[in-house]
């Protein structure tokens, strides 16, 4: 039988051997700078010395890419501003167009429109209203050019509700011509802003013919901007076009 005498030797604790380990590189690299005759300390103290360099670098980066975001920001702020001026100086010549029209100075109301032609119900439009001072039913509604836009239909707590000339199958009764040729016809809406009226082949209606309301003084709905005619047809169908683009216009006067 043999017996193993226990080694007396004990094992390097992790905290000695990251001791030795460094006391052993120092000690390498202090003799290859004294051999390379200082070059490794010259090395490590120029790394040492572009630290700083380097934080300031990332520094820089940080603030150059603050400043792009906010200018960005500011940019996009210009934009719209410029936007909404655009915006603004159009409704400006709206109004003045509007309000300078010899043909509407008699008495009315001035409201904003707060809807286009494509909202619902289809054909209609809501304008603006004073709590004090409702639109009344009936009342017709006029834009630029003196032109007839429709009626007020409904008056409500938020707005009016106007029936726009075109809207489909509502019925409009009309002067068609100039002068010995004028025409008492009924106008049809059959919407997005286009009207057709139907006569009997002979009379004389031409494009271009101004088309207006029939007691409405130079109410003016729209122009002839087509004739449909057969030799097969007693009746010629005339395609109304309005002067007016319906989802641009923002002001109108009622009376």
């Amino acid at each position: 039988m043999s017996f193993h005498l226990r080694s007396k030797r004990q094992p390097l604790t992790l905290n000695k051997k990251v001791f030795v380990t460094f006391l052993t590189v120092t000690v390498f690299l202090t003799g290859l700078n004294v051999f390379f005759d200082g070059v490794v300390s010259s090395v490590v103290s120029s790394g040492m010395a572009n630290i700083p360099k380097l934080d300031a670098g990332y520094q820089t980066k940080k603030s150059l890419i603050k400043e792009t975001a906010v200018l960005k920001e500011r940019i996009l702020e210009l934009e719209l501003y410029s936007l909404n001026n655009i915006v603004l100086d159009s409704e400006n010549r709206e109004l003045r167009r509007l309000l300078n029209d010899t043909n509407i100075e008699v008495e009315g109301v001035l409201s904003r429109v707060l809807s286009d032609g494509g909202k619902f119900p289809y054909g209609t439009i809501q304008i603006s209203q004073k709590a004090d001072r409702r639109h009344i039913v009936g009342r017709k509604v006029f834009a630029t050019q003196n032109s007839l836009l429709g009626e007020i239909v409904e008056s409500g707590k938020y707005g009016a509700m106007v029936k726009l000339i075109s809207s489909p199958e509502n019925i409009t009764n009309v002067l068609v011509g100039s002068e010995d040729r004028l025409t008492q016809v009924d106008l049809r809406g059959v919407g997005n802003g286009n009207m057709v009226i139907e006569v009997a082949r002979g009379v004389d209606i031409r494009l271009g013919d101004p088309v207006v309301a029939f007691g409405v003084e130079s109410a003016l709905v729209g122009y002839v901007g087509d004739i449909e005619s057969s030799p097969t047809n007693a009746a010629q169908l005339i395609r109304v076009v309005s002067p007016l683009n319906i989802s641009t216009v923002r002001f109108v006067y009622v009376r």
